[in-house]
């Protein structure tokens, strides 16, 4: 018993395991369909990437726009003022980007003066930088004044624009000295013209912003990974960048010095390469070989010690002599950074796929700015300045979804995964509940077994087996608990509900706890009212719900009485229970209808827990309510409903007669008086079983039936000897060894129909209860181990009675087609011998005559009226009259005008179905007297000779030889067992014996002992028709074939057999 709750106590703990899986199943399948929606980016996404394409196209000349010509000026000594500057124009310079356009330390100053064209309409100028910051510049009117222009705050890009009045005639631009700004040119716009570039411009900053939020937001529902996180960096140091680019922060009031900026830009390119290394190698999964790893954090090290670097350039004027701008070691970290990712893109491209989209575009926006630097190094002409900072926003967007991708795959292999050890749980808890079952239901077997024949045994020796035998029950209602526990988290608890009467189900269920009550001296009072209607229940669950709460009351009362109180309402049917004990907590009455719930004040008292919970389930499974109230120290009250069944009348009952017990004795006399079950001899049933004790326990219950028993203990040995045995009924356990119950059930109805071979199923597995399984698949009924005898026998009597009454219907039915179809055949007969001109009579094997044509009734003179039921020798002189059959011999005709005619009489047997008949035959013999003969059928002319029909066995033994030679045809064609031709003609049934295939019904096909009773001849002619077909031709062989094909079918035709014993389906 230690062994068996340590198991209990193991099932128990899966079950809180299996449910934990559940949970994160459920969880998982929302997830997985949320990303659903993900789907309906892909438009939206498509229009934002266009509008950022044409966004991108504001660089392009407009039609309201002019490129001014420039001239510069560098002045090193960063002392002048515009004043002196306009006195030194001779000394400008024509400016070409070729020619200067980045700016650097060396440089110092640099003027630029444009010349304006001359116009009464309000202009603009654009001034086209790149990480430009200090500035100053001046409108020269025609008066010579200088006056100050203040760049736009409203820019949404890295340009600065100033509207010019209509009286200036040139601009002079002062560029302070720094590093790392690029002139790009300068543009003369029409105010209309420009107000249209702005509103563009705005929309696709809008744009690129809203890209990086759908990222962020894409990134977020994913979950929390390494890289996400470096995700989440690269969307945030993107919005920052574009803060910067953009100008934003100028509407926010704040302003930085170029040195700042440049920093803020260094430090933003640094984390985005750094960030973009580290999610490349972990989706392409680099970062596992430990020599790319090793280069992976070379290059993170390079691009944080080349932005060190840049900075301390700022402040050590010696490291301005290696180079002429600080930024551009982070330029070059980056590239570094960029080729090495291709590099890693293009040798993963194979293994990951999911990054092909990702690779493209990577590889394509990040040269854009390679190519535009070289354009500004003047490498490469101003066609290949196409870099535009708003493409950033489509990598960080392909990324999050990359990873949505990834994560929604990941997601389905987990949530498989998951489904699988789910059903392995299934499976473990069906066995384990058979396995406990198993032994329990022996246990229980045997005492039910010694108490049916308690007569002579000490009172006291059978109250104990009684206590033994409640017992049992009780415990095997806790494991159906468990059992029922896992199907209601799973949503698979079904109810099978019929109309039932409320006080039989409690009078069934009382066995269950009256032993307890009784341990605990406890009373069990009952008040039920009479005339009760019929409620419309499942009769097992709501004995399920009676047992918990009756056995709760039972285990936390230890004095007092126990009230079972039933009532009527308007459409329903009110059950409380009541007790006297300990009872709950008022704040932990919700709590105890959770899983595993129990009231603090119980905890030393054994309980898992379930049973309420169950309870509660199971009766809003019947649309009722259950409801409860307590009051520590003084009791517990449980109400519940329960629908009423509509269209049934009242039942008496009584609170008396719902306290009486059952016993088995009365379920006996209920089913002795049941219809008698009569066979030609006894009934046959054979028990699979692979426990001997069960097959014990059966043995016993069914002892009292007057019953022919053969077991088995698997499935194959069942199936080998089924013919043999022709059993009436089958009674067959689920779980064995080898071939279990399921496999046997498809091997026997591949056979025999329902109605042939009824299958009880008893099994200890509860599953069964719900899946309905076995029913499916064609047994007749089941029952669930513990049996209970009465129970049994009720179940197999039931199924005997109703195979008997099929095979009494359909010998009627038999019958009458028989009779129906002689009676067809005599009219048929009668119409053709009535055409013959020579006289012809029909006998019975008790020689009397059924039927005599016209010409025999001429010849003698008695009309067919008198004919008819006398026998056919009162027509013939008796001197000399032998009536041989068959025979032929010559007799005298007694006519009924007295006078006599010498004839010839042949007798030939004919048969319909199993009767046999008498054809007499009378013809003319030559007047000379000759000596009486008579010929034996050996001596008869061949012509003459009668033509005896095969008999019915012999037509078996012809069927199964000519199945032998189809098998042989295949064997010799393809060298394969039997198995193989019955599995690639799909004619028979397969059935793995372990690893062996079997074709079990092939091989009493095959067996003339073992042939079924209606064998089918057109399996065997399909099958034979497909080896001819399909395979390599067999001359010889196929010839005898063929003509014995042909002689069953003729015989079949020509054949009547009884009870059309071989069939043509």
């Amino acid at each position: 018993m230690e062994n068996f709750g340590e198991r209990c106590a193991t099932t128990t703990h899966l079950i809180e395991t299996r449910g934990l899986f559940h949970k994160i199943v459920r969880h998982f399948s929302k997830e997985t369909m949320s990303l659903g929606l993900f789907r309906l980016l892909h438009i939206p996404l498509f229009l934002v990437l266009s509008g950022l394409f044409l966004g991108s196209c504001q660089n392009l000349r407009e039609q309201d726009s002019t490129t001014l010509s420039a001239k510069y000026y560098l002045e090193r000594e960063q002392l002048s003022q515009p004043q002196e500057i306009l006195q030194q124009l001779d000394s400008f310079d024509d400016w070409t980007r070729k020619d200067f356009n980045k700016m650097a330390q060396k440089h110092g100053n640099v003027w630029f003066h444009l010349d304006l064209p001359s116009t009464k309409i309000p202009r603009v100028l654009e001034f086209q930088t790149l990480n430009l910051i200090e500035f100053q510049a001046f409108l020269i009117k025609e008066d010579g004044e200088l006056r100050v222009l203040t760049p736009s705050k409203m820019s949404f890009s890295q340009n600065y624009s100033f509207q010019l009045e209509s009286s200036g005639r040139s601009v002079l631009i002062l560029l302070k000295q720094q590093w790392g700004g690029v002139i790009r040119g300068f543009e003369l716009l029409s105010l209309q013209a420009y107000e249209d570039q702005q509103l563009l411009r705005v929309l696709v900053t809008g744009m690129v912003i809203g890209l990086f939020l759908l990222s962020f937001l894409l990134t977020a529902l994913v979950g929390w990974s390494q890289n996400q996180l470096w995700l989440l960096v690269i969307i945030v140091n993107g919005l920052f960048g574009v803060l910067l680019e953009k100008k934003l922060y100028l509407l926010l009031g704040f302003s930085f010095t170029s040195e700042v900026y440049l920093k803020l830009f260094a430090a933003q390119l640094a984390i985005n390469s750094i960030a973009y290394l580290r999610i490349i190698v972990g989706e392409t999964g680099f970062n596992h070989v430990k020599f790319q790893n090793y280069l992976q954090h070379s290059l993170t090290a390079l691009v944080v010690l080349f932005l060190t670097s840049g900075f301390l350039a700022f402040e050590q004027k010696t490291l301005l002599k290696l180079f002429s701008n600080p930024f551009q070691l982070n330029v070059l970290g980056f590239i570094l950074v960029y080729f090495y990712c291709v590099m890693v893109l293009v040798i993963s491209w194979k293994k990951r796929p999911h990054l092909h989209e990702f690779a493209i575009v990577f590889i394509m926006i990040y040269s854009l700015p390679l190519l535009t630097n070289l354009t500004v190094e003047g490498t490469l002409p101003p066609i290949f300045d196409v870099w535009n900072a708003d493409y950033r926003a489509v990598i960080p967007l392909l990324l999050s979804i990359i990873i949505y991708k990834d994560r929604e795959v990941r997601l389905r292999r987990l949530t498989n995964q998951l489904e699988i050890q789910n059903r392995n749980k299934d499976l473990f808890l069906a066995r384990t509940s058979h396995e406990l079952r198993t032994p329990l239901a022996g246990m229980i077997g045997l005492c039910e077994s010694i108490l049916e024949r308690k007569d002579g045994l000490a009172e006291a020796f059978v109250r104990k087996l009684e206590i033994a035998v409640n017992s049992g029950r009780r415990m095997n209602q806790l494991i159906g608990d468990i059992t029922d526990f896992t199907n209601m988290r799973d949503g698979k608890l079904k109810l099978e509900r019929n109309p039932a009467n409320f006080v039989q189900i409690f009078q069934t269920m009382l066995p269950l706890v009256a032993p307890s009550i009784e341990r605990k001296k406890l009373s069990l009072k009952t008040k039920i009212p009479e005339n009760l209607p019929k409620v419309d229940v499942d009769e097992n669950r709501i004995q399920q719900v009676l047992f918990n709460l009756i056995n709760n009351a039972v285990k936390y009362t230890q004095s007092g009485e126990i009230l079972l109180e039933a009532r009527l309402l308007r459409s329903s049917l009110q059950v409380e229970v009541q007790d006297t004990g300990v009872g709950v907590p008022e704040d932990e009455l919700n709590n105890i209808f959770k899983d595993y719930g129990r009231g603090s004040n119980v905890a030393t008292i054994s309980g898992m827990g379930l049973g309420l919970s169950l309870s509660r389930h199971i009766v809003e499974l019947h649309q009722g309510e259950l409801q409860i109230s307590s009051q520590l120290g003084t009791g517990t009250r449980v109400q519940f409903t329960l629908p009423l069944a509509e269209g049934f009348p009242s039942q008496e009952a009584s609170p008396q007669a719902s306290q009486e017990r059952l016993e088995d004795d009365d379920f006996q006399e209920v089913a002795e008086s049941e219809k008698e079950v009569s066979f030609e001899g006894r009934a046959r049933i054979v028990v699979v079983d692979d426990e001997p004790l069960n097959v014990d326990i059966i043995h016993n219950f069914l002892e009292f039936l007057d019953l022919e028993i053969t077991s088995y203990a698997d499935g194959n040995s069942m199936l080998e000897r089924l013919t043999e045995d022709d059993p009436d009924l089958l009674i067959l356990d689920l779980m064995m060894p080898d071939l279990d119950g399921y496999s046997v059930i498809r091997q026997v109805r591949s056979e025999y129909s329902p109605q042939e071979l009824p299958i009880l199923v008893v099994t200890a597995n509860e599953q069964e209860r719900t899946t309905h399984k076995s029913l499916t698949l064609g047994a007749n009924d089941y029952l669930i181990k513990p049996l209970v005898a009465m129970e049994l026998r009720s179940r197999v009597q039931s199924q005997l009675g109703l195979i008997q009454q099929i095979r009494l219907q359909k010998s009627l039915e038999e019958s009458e087609k028989q009779r129906i179809e002689l009676r067809q055949e005599h009219h048929r007969m009668a119409t053709l011998f009535d055409t013959v001109e020579t006289p012809l009579v029909v006998t019975s094997s008790a020689d009397q005559i059924l039927y005599a044509n016209k010409s025999f009734g001429e010849r003698t003179g008695f009309p067919q009226s008198e004919t008819l039921q006398r026998s056919i020798s009162s027509f013939f002189q008796q001197d000399g009259w032998k009536n041989e059959k068959p025979s032929i011999s010559r007799q005298i005709i007694l006519q009924k005008d007295g006078t006599k005619w010498p004839c010839q009489l042949t007798v030939r047997v004919m048969e319909f179905g199993a009767q046999q008949e008498w054809v007499y035959t009378v013809t003319a013999c030559p007047e000379s007297e000759q000596p009486e003969t008579t010929v034996t059928p050996a001596e008869m002319p061949r012509e003459q000779a009668v033509p005896m029909i095969t008999s019915m066995e012999s037509a078996r033994a012809n069927l199964v030889e000519l199945l032998d030679l189809a098998v042989k045809y295949f064997r010799l064609a393809t060298g394969e067992s039997t198995a193989e031709l019955a599995r690639r003609s799909e004619y028979w049934h397969i059935t793995m014996n372990g690893s062996t295939p079997r074709a079990y019904m092939l091989e009493r096909y095959l067996d003339l002992e073992r042939l079924p009773k209606k064998p089918k001849c057109g399996l065997v002619f399909r099958t034979c028709d497909w080896v001819l077909r399909e395979c390599e031709e067999q001359q010889p062989l196929k010839q005898e074939i063929l003509q014995r094909k042909q002689l069953i079918e003729e015989r079949i035709s020509k054949t009547a057999y009884p009870g059309d014993q071989l069939r043509l389906s």
